[in-house]
C-alpha cells in the first residue's frame, strides 16, 4: 500500500511537471505579435499590393484594414515583405483565353500570387474572398502551397 501511494506520488508529479514544460511556445508567440504592433504605424494598402492591382482589390483590401482582425492579418503579410509590396493579382481565363465568369473562384498560387475569376471581381462580398486568400499568403509564408 505504501508503495502504491509513492508511485500515485510519482505519477501526479510526472503528469504536473510534463505540463509545466509543455512545448507550446507562448511567449514567444506574445512577442512576435507585440513587434507586429510595432510595424509601420498605419498600414496602407499601397504598402501590400503592387501598383497595377485592380480597383477592385484594392478597396476590398482597404475594407479588410480597417476590421480589427484582418489589420492584424495584413500586418503579417506585410512582415514577409516590409521593402515593397508583393501581393499581385492574375485574373483565371476559361478554355478560350476570356476572363473567367462561370464560377465565384480565388486561389493562392506562390509568392504572393492571387489568382482569381471575373465573377469573384464583381462579387458584393470579395472582401471576404480576399481575406480568405491572405490568410493564404500568410500561411504558406512565401512557400509554394501543396
Amino acid at each position: 500500500m505504501k508503495r502504491n501511494r509513492y508511485l500515485i506520488i510519482f505519477g501526479i508529479i510526472v503528469f504536473f511537471w510534463s505540463c509545466a514544460e509543455s512545448d507550446l511556445r507562448l511567449e514567444e508567440e506574445q512577442l512576435v505579435i507585440s513587434e507586429l504592433n510595432l510595424l509601420a504605424g498605419k498600414l496602407k494598402v499601397s504598402d501590400l499590393l503592387v501598383e497595377n492591382s485592380p480597383e477592385g482589390w484594392k478597396s476590398a483590401t482597404a475594407t479588410i484594414l480597417d476590421n480589427g482582425i484582418g489589420n492584424r492579418l495584413l500586418k503579417f503579410v506585410y512582415a514577409l515583405s516590409p521593402n515593397k509590396p508583393f501581393v499581385h493579382f492574375e485574373v483565371i481565363l476559361d478554355k478560350d483565353g476570356n476572363p473567367e465568369m462561370s464560377y465565384i473562384g480565388m486561389n493562392y498560387g506562390e509568392r504572393g500570387k492571387i489568382g482569381y475569376t471575373q465573377a469573384a471581381l464583381i462579387n458584393e462580398y470579395k472582401d471576404e474572398l480576399l481575406f480568405h486568400e491572405f490568410f493564404h499568403v500568410f500561411q504558406y509564408a512565401g512557400k509554394e502551397p501543396t
